[in-house]
């Protein structure tokens, strides 16, 4: 059966899509991400249970991401337990699903569409039998724009291969991946650390302040380095000194990773 919505009726049945994973996957395809606080507020409601898997898919970014996504909400993304992001150029649509009910609509998960624009859905429940063959088209038209559209980071806890509106889920994978983002070679954490007098080789991620080994061209995590390679801001403001891990909050960057009073024993630690 179809239902049509608009105004808060439709912001109301895109939370509860998100809010009720059935078959334990949601599924979020908008051209445009800048989560409105209540969606951030459901999808934290999962983050404690590491079965759900999370797709979300954006688009219309010409090769830079951050024209369709904001920073925030993608870091949110990547920290997710079980999630999928996916990139689609061309992507116009607009998709929201649960495994049981899906929304096609013509709102983004944009903050201000959601406050300020007309905009309206159409719910379908894939649970109802037997599904009519509108339902059935419009559910592989979905899964094969998911599955043509690139991978470019994924997080996914252990889970057995599953089904999704009828058809096979497009990951089982069960590590970290990353496709289109930009990642350094694998530090090798695990060395043991070489002293000379007092000083080592002993640095610290400049987001995080996590120990790392010092290397002024990579200071930072994997993780984190992830994270910036997307958007590329060597003076975006950072927390942390990659020479001592003093937290001066904002006053470090890629660009310059070591507080100017550390300069000289950053150039100490270089050379080990």
């Amino acid at each position: 059966m179809a239902e049509f919505f608009t105004g808060d009726l439709l912001n109301h049945q895109i939370l509860e899509i998100i809010k009720h994973p059935h078959d334990g996957h949601v599924i979020m395809v908008s051209p445009y991400i800048k989560f409105h606080q209540r969606i951030m507020d459901e999808l934290n409601e999962h983050k404690s249970n590491t079965k759900p898997l999370l797709t979300v898919v954006f688009g219309k970014s010409a090769g830079n991401y951050k024209k369709s996504i904001d920073r925030v909400d993608l870091e949110f993304l990547m920290n997710y337990p079980n999630v999928q992001i996916r990139h689609e150029e061309r992507l116009h649509a607009k998709f929201y699903g649960n495994g049981s009910d899906y929304m096609m609509s013509s709102m983004n998960l944009y903050d201000f569409s959601q406050n300020n624009n007309i905009e309206f859905g159409i719910k379908l429940n894939l649970s109802e039998e037997p599904l009519e063959q509108f339902e059935k088209n419009a559910s592989k038209f979905i899964q094969d724009v998911i599955t043509r559209s690139e991978l470019i980071y994924q997080n996914n806890a252990v889970y057995e291969k599953t089904t999704f509106m009828g058809f096979e889920n497009v990951v089982n994978s069960v590590d970290r991946k990353n496709r289109g983002i930009v990642t350094p070679e694998k530090q090798t954490s695990s060395k043991k650390a070489t002293f000379i007098g007092n000083v080592d080789n002993t640095g610290y991620c400049i987001r995080t302040g996590e120990k790392i080994k010092f290397n002024m061209r990579m200071p930072m995590t994997q993780e984190s380095f992830r994270v910036w390679s997307i958007f590329e801001e060597n003076f975006y403001p950072e927390n942390y000194c990659h020479c001592t891990g003093e937290n001066r909050n904002g006053q470090t960057s890629m660009a310059r990773p070591v507080l100017e009073e550390n300069w000289e024993l950053a150039m100490i630690k270089q050379k080990l």
